[in-house]
């Protein structure tokens, strides 16, 4: 029988421990992203939303035959968004305007920018000689592909917030390319230019770059470092050739005259990653998620001695999040300080949390350090991923109702009997008919299929469909309580009553104590005659101890209608 050879300092190290371990991070790491593409199979909704409406004149165009350079030059809200536009009209032509490709491209932005960042993380790993820590893969996965940002994974033209944010990673991987040639300055210049003509916070690209080029070769000037200030310059001025703010819009001069408002709003932002929900909480995130991180840059570079330049990446991607936070608040701090919890913001202020999660690796994995830090690091990333898990579950929530809106106002937008439907899809009812029209001549979106889809569904049949988007789940989320009665009162105006009824009863299915519900209820039996149902539910308020309108009771009681 043959010994096993003994094991000696030159032996290899064996690779089946690491070899399962790294497929069991890599596992944890694709779960994110796996419930977020079933997130959006659940509920994306073929339709466009909100600024996609504004889309339709473009496409229109070139269906027509013509390519508007102009058009696509032309500022859209703060941003120029060219690369991204030029990406929906493809999409456009290649689907006849399926929403579902855009969500798509968005994901693939999106997964693109998570292995950039695991790129650049493994490097730096090699680099300390920290070992893989592959645990953190799947924690930079949970930020990433998080469910909070619903937003941005439920309206396809939120893709070029990713498109922006992919480049401007890729421009700092180029940048810090360890061997840097010619061609890796290109290829971050132009990775920038995409950054910055795909959302106006790429614009931070070029400072953000020039720090990095000044530090990596020890802040001295180089043809390189030149080079990208040259380029910045030219860029930047070619974004503001003749740019024109957008009318009607908050002033930025509200930074001066509500500097605490201001500053609120600045953390907020920062902490939506963690909570966008609690405007308390988000607040507290952002500040102990900014504190973090710049304790974290003395500590490793002061104490545990790392090179400065391993952190640069880190360091540009947390500059990144805080400088979307100071621009973000200088114009919109006008909707007031809680503006900067929607989720769509997350996509921005995730690269600094990213970033920490990076530092605490680098501090858990290093073999310098104390056990108490590294059980305290340990304990932060605990609370970090536990809480990144609680606003995925709100999020998947709220992707939830905008599903319920957006499912209900596609059946419904042909039926012509009420606006309503149409203002749940963008605030004009009049660029919604407009677009249809667009829609209907070209065969694109609800049309592409038949010409006319949606119209010749019978009333029986959208009612099972709007049954059918309320199953076993409804009773885990609260939030769908406002979404059913908002939904019964259009109904109402239609004069479909069955469809308000049953939105009705289940808003009280949901929340219990939703004492709008029973007071839309009594009101419609009472209208109906059925002043027997409607005795039943103002019982029921009593019994829950809502208070009754008097009116009300006194109609209930004479059988009359107040």
């Amino acid at each position: 029988m043959r010994k096993k050879p003994k094991k000696t300092a030159e032996s290899p190290p064996s690779e089946k421990v690491p070899g399962k371990g790294r497929f069991f991070w890599w596992f944890l790491a694709f779960l994110p992203f796996a419930c977020l593409v079933l997130a959006i199979v659940g509920y994306g909704v073929d339709i466009p939303y909100i600024d996609q409406w504004d889309q339709v004149p473009l496409l229109k165009k070139t269906f027509e035959g013509a390519f508007p350079f102009r058009d696509l030059w032309l500022p859209h809200n703060e941003h120029r968004i060219v690369f991204p536009q030029l990406i929906i009209i493809a999409l456009a032509h290649l689907s006849f305007w399926n929403m579902y490709y855009e969500m798509a491209m968005t994901v693939i932005f999106a997964s693109a920018f998570f292995f950039v960042l695991i790129f650049l993380f493994k490097r730096s790993m090699r680099s300390i000689g920290g070992g893989e820590a592959g645990w953190a893969v799947p924690i930079v996965s949970l930020i990433v592909f998080s469910l909070s940002q619903w937003e941005s994974w439920s309206m396809g033209g939120q893709l070029a917030v990713f498109l922006g944010i992919l480049a401007f990673s890729a421009a700092v991987a180029f940048l810090l390319t360890p061997v840097f040639r010619r061609r890796d300055f290109i290829f971050a210049g132009l990775s920038a230019v995409v950054s910055t003509f795909s959302f106006a916070n790429g614009l931070l690209v070029w400072p953000i770059g020039l720090f990095v080029l000044f530090c990596k070769d020890k802040k001295r000037l180089n043809p390189s470092t030149v080079s990208w200030l040259l380029l910045s310059v030219i860029i930047v001025l070619a974004y503001f050739y003749g740019y024109s703010a957008q009318p009607g819009g908050p002033s930025a001069g509200n930074v001066f005259s509500q500097p605490g408002e201001y500053a609120e709003y600045v953390f907020k932002f920062l902490g939506g990653p963690l909570n966008n929900i609690g405007a308390a909480a988000a607040f507290s995130a952002g500040l102990a998620g900014a504190a973090l991180f710049l304790s974290l840059i003395f500590i490793l570079v002061r104490i545990k001695k790392i090179d400065f330049q391993v952190l640069l990446p880190y360091l540009a991607l947390g500059f990144y999040s805080l400088g979307c936070a100071v621009i973000s608040g200088a114009g919109r701090i006008g909707f007031g300080s809680d503006y900067a919890l929607v989720s769509r913001y997350i996509t921005f202020s995730s690269p600094l949390w990213i970033s920490n999660v990076v530092f605490l690796a680098f501090f858990i994995s290093g073999k310098q350090g104390s056990k108490a830090g590294k059980t305290i690091s340990i304990s932060i990333l605990l609370a970090v991923v536990l809480l990144l898990l609680s606003n995925l579950r709100y999020g998947e929530l709220f992707f939830n109702t905008r599903y319920v809106y957006l499912a209900t106002a596609r059946d419904e937008i042909f039926s012509e009997k009420n606006e309503d439907f149409l203002h749940l899809l963008h605030p004009s009812a009049a660029v919604v008919k407009e677009g249809l029209a667009s829609l209907e001549r070209y065969r694109l979106s609800v049309y592409r299929e038949t010409g006319e889809p949606e119209r010749r569904i019978s009333e029986e049949e959208r009612f099972e469909r709007l049954k059918s988007r309320f199953g076993s789940g409804l009773r885990l989320n609260p939030y769908l309580d406002e979404v059913c009665a908002r939904l019964g009162m259009i109904y109402l105006k239609r004069g479909s009553l069955k469809e308000g009824e049953f939105l009705w009863k289940k808003a009280l299915e949901i929340n219990p104590d939703y004492a709008a519900g029973y007071r839309n209820l009594i009101l419609y039996y009472l209208y109906r005659g059925n002043t027997g149902e409607a005795r039943v539910y103002a019982g029921k308020m009593r019994d829950r101890g809502l208070p009754v309108d008097p009116e009300i009771l006194k109609a209930v009681e004479n059988k009359g209608a107040p």
